[in-house]
């Protein structure tokens, strides 16, 4: 009842039995009553971080080296749901012999060593990724953007030869798996390819609080030590960020709202000329989204947009000396056009360009691509020799 206290006089306790959990309640007569605990429950009551004391298994290869070619910067780890198994005497957590065999390997990157690891990030010619996670049926995008995503992704991957680019990199949102996610659905297709690897970033408080959210099965994940009580969730947003530092890299606009808007204008800064492009062909048939450059911006608020860049990580940002007032950052943006690849019936893929510019939204209409597996496959096919032909032109 309200404002009384529920005495608690029973003992619970885990059981394992033919390799199933059960949460057995003891009342105090000596009387149990089981509880099968379906995978999902499991992870949320176990400890959330063990530290391995026996002998490392199943080690997640690392992409991110210092300037000898020797990796540093990121510990072997293991993750299922939100529980992380940590290698080292120095790691919290409670002991652990060995890692039990559902747990994927991932690397982790302690708090101390981030600034550095970032610049070993900034060192890959990378395709960073911003979009929406929606429902299949939502009315903000196209009802085909995972099959069209996943088909984008393979040529583009198909296409390394040529553009050089061989590591895909997302903020791993997910959410769900029956949800259709940029993060997911890209770099799917594009690790098809031998030799193309995605690479995922999260952070460890909210993997902490809600793992399953960020899961994904293929690639390399990495987790970012995060301070204890910040829950920002800024951490992915600093290493996908500094991926495009590199002159190289480039970036991916799927669809999505404010977010992806305020992604928008961060690319066009980091990114080199011609090197950040907008997929229309995922959107709905409202033909706009944050992707696009539909929302409306002031001057202020994109100033806000870079300056909070910087804060994600001052000792990392600090030497790209990025533009902070309004006047340097238009000058920027006015020179680094936007490029959207559109698709357009009888056509094919038609790209357009659009500047960035405050208190003037795009209002071009784009619809998505609605159609059969032909349509869809020969949307990514002209998607990439479009990005392929853009790359070739002076940065």
């Amino acid at each position: 009842m309200p404002g009384s206290e529920k005495k608690t006089d029973s003992e619970n306790l885990l059981v394992v039995e033919a390799n199933q959990w059960h949460l057995v309640e003891v009342a105090p007569d000596g009387k149990p009553t089981k509880y099968d605990l379906s995978p999902m429950m499991l992870r949320r009551i176990t400890y959330p971080c063990f530290k391995l004391v026996g002998p490392p298994v199943r080690i997640a290869a690392d992409v991110y080296f210092d300037s000898s070619g020797i990796s540093l910067y990121s510990e072997a780890a293991w993750i299922n749901g939100s529980t992380v198994v940590r290698l080292g005497a120095d790691c919290p957590g409670r002991d652990l012999v060995y890692v039990p065999g559902s747990f994927r390997s991932i690397r982790y990157v302690p708090l101390s060593l981030r600034p550095n690891w970032l610049t070993a990030v900034s060192g890959v010619p990378t395709c960073a990724l911003t979009g929406a996670t929606l429902t299949p049926t939502t009315q903000f995008a196209s009802p085909d953007s995972k099959e069209i995503a996943e088909a984008v992704g393979e040529s583009f991957g198909q296409a390394a030869h040529t553009h050089g680019i061989r590591v895909m990199a997302s903020a791993s949102m997910r959410g769900h798996v029956k949800l259709m996610s940029a993060d997911h659905d890209f770099t799917y297709g594009f690790c098809k390819n031998p030799g193309c690897q995605a690479v995922h970033f999260k952070g460890s408080n909210l993997v902490a609080l809600h793992g399953e959210a960020w899961e994904m099965k293929h690639g390399i994940s990495y987790i970012l030590e995060e301070e204890r009580c910040n829950f920002s969730n800024n951490a992915k947003e600093a290493a996908l960020m500094a991926s495009l530092t590199n002159q190289q890299s480039i970036s991916f606009l799927a669809n999505g709202g404010p977010t992806v808007a305020m992604n928008l204008c961060r690319m066009l800064v980091l990114c080199g000329k011609n090197r950040v492009f907008t997929l229309t062909g995922l959107h709905s048939n409202s033909g706009k989204s944050g992707a696009s450059g539909c929302f409306s911006h002031s001057l202020e608020q994109l100033e806000s947009t870079i300056t909070a860049l910087h804060d994600l990580s001052p000792l990392f940002f600090d030497r790209f000396k990025l533009p902070r007032r309004g006047d340097q950052l238009m000058k920027e943006l006015v020179s680094k056009p936007l490029r959207l690849l559109n698709w357009v019936e009888n056509e094919g893929v038609v790209e357009t360009t659009y500047i960035l510019k405050p208190d003037c939204p795009n209002t071009a209409v784009n619809p998505g691509v609605q159609g059969s597996k032909k349509t869809i496959q020969l949307y990514a096919v002209g998607c990439m020799q479009k990005i392929c032909e853009t790359l070739k032109e002076p940065i």
